[in-house]
């Protein structure tokens, strides 16, 4: 693609399951800006209205909200029946790749980036739109220092019907109970991420879903080194900004800046910590530079560690709890490093089960649960093994190879958003076949549009 309307297009910046996004240029007034857009095969056969519906909304809810910290919308238009939306360019990282990079960000920068938020989020909320998709990958840290919160694509608007009570939209991980439950959220439900989001920032690790217990945060923030100075004045602010109950939370965004302000390294003026943050920035990003040929070269042949699927960490979490308590959820999270199979992960968690019979019945629990043998094949742990065919054998789920699965999902997902894995794994119980669960994941959907257009891409 080379022109889009009178946008000039220059390179592309980044591509999606769902869309692209490509740095261009307005030609009428010589300005460089970035343009989204949806890949033009979700569109096909009237199949991506909902799609459309909502991209046009993100345009919308951006566009409410003109503020310094949020990415600006510029236009938004449709060519060849692609819709595009025009944006504000930026030279910058997101969080998620700095997370990447460097692991934990320092406490003074890590309240930096969540002041600034959360002033784009009082401006959004006070504008009537409410995010309900913060997390890092959607927070951006330009060069200069300045944050900038982008993709209102599932924001709602106070005067939208687009989202209705049930509905669950938004990242798992940084949702809050609400949201997961599929209630409408409001704004307390975007600082409930925020202070997730700051979490990860000081600690370097990712949150599990639903993660609000006081004991298991303290020793997140102990085991990534955090001195007992700094987790004691950040363990108030968390802990009520975590309530499980919104109304127990802070009220506003700005409540919770001024709880933030007040933990916040002293700085001479505003300027000192943007500067501070902008100098990290420039550094990771030459550092990103400087390695990008070295991955071009060729992978690296070094071992790694799986990724474990969510809930199969989550169900080891819940079993592990019921014999040491809260901290059950860290010590997962931290046994995955290095674990290279399923069972060499359950067997190094029912280390930490101090009594010889309590081990045993964990053990002997785990290795039992269908929901475990489900995540074994599902979850990253048979990579290379060939589908299976044939009924698949008494008692056992369908096996089908990995990549093949997760592309499966994928699809799935855009029809059933993220309850497509839960689905997959309850159908694969009932499957003998692949030809059999791909007719089986048909059904789950209700367009007739839809599912024809799924059978299509799971080819």
């Amino acid at each position: 693609m080379k022109q889009l309307g009178k946008y000039q297009i220059l390179d592309t910046i980044g591509k999606g399951a769902m869309g692209a996004v490509y740095k261009g240029r307005d030609e009428v007034i010589d300005r460089i800006v970035a343009i989204k857009v949806i890949h033009p095969h979700l569109l096909e056969d009237g199949s991506g209205g909902d799609l459309q519906a909502r991209f046009q909304q993100e345009a919308k809810a951006a566009a409410r909200c003109l503020h310094p910290n949020i990415v600006t919308i510029f236009d938004f238009g449709v060519n060849d029946q692609v819709p595009f939306m025009v944006m504000e360019y930026v030279e910058g990282l997101d969080l998620k790749s700095l997370l990447r990079m460097s692991g934990a960000v320092s406490v003074a920068q890590s309240i930096e980036i969540i002041l600034q938020v959360l002033d784009a989020l009082s401006y959004a909320h006070g504008s009537g739109v409410v995010h309900r998709d913060i997390k890092p990958a959607n927070i951006m840290v330009l060069d200069s220092g300045a944050v900038k919160v982008a993709d209102f694509g599932v924001a709602r608007i106070d005067s939208s019907e687009l989202t209705n009570a049930g509905d669950m939209v938004g990242t798992p991980n940084y949702m809050s109970p609400e949201a997961l439950r599929g209630a409408v959220v409001d704004a307390r439900s975007d600082l409930y991420a925020v202070a997730l989001v700051l979490l990860e920032l000081i600690t370097g690790k990712r949150p599990t879903t639903g993660f609000v217990d006081q004991e298991a945060i303290v020793e997140q923030m102990v085991s990534a080194g955090i001195e007992e100075r700094s987790r004691n004045v950040f363990i108030e602010l968390f802990t009520k900004s975590l309530q499980p109950k919104a109304e127990k939370r802070y009220q506003s965004a700005v409540e919770f800046m001024m709880a933030l302000k007040k933990i916040a390294p002293d700085r001479a003026t505003v300027d000192d910590g943007k500067d501070d943050l902008a100098a990290t920035i420039v550094a990771t990003r030459r550092t990103m530079a400087a390695k990008a040929p070295a991955a071009e070269s060729g992978p690296s042949t070094a071992q790694t560690s799986l990724t474990f699927e969510p809930n199969l960490l989550g169900v080891l979490e819940r079993s592990l709890a019921s014999y040491i308590g809260p901290l059950s959820s860290v010590l997962v999270r931290r046994q995955t490093t290095g674990s290279t199979s399923i069972d060499q992960l359950i067997n190094d968690l029912a280390k930490h089960i101090p009594n010889e019979k309590e081990r045993a019945e964990f053990l002997a629990k785990v290795k039992a649960d269908r929901t475990i043998t489900l995540n074994t094949t599902f979850g990253g742990t048979t990579a290379g093994t060939s589908a299976s065919s044939g009924a698949a054998s008494r008692g056992e789920p369908l096996q089908l190879d990995q990549s093949r699965l997760a592309h499966i999902v994928a699809q799935l997902a855009f029809y059933l958003g993220p309850m497509a894995p839960v689905v997959v794994k309850k159908m694969l119980k009932k499957a003998d076949s692949e030809a059999h669960l791909i007719k089986l994941l048909v059904e789950k959907i209700p367009s007739e549009s839809e599912r024809s257009a799924f059978l299509r891409k799971v080819g």
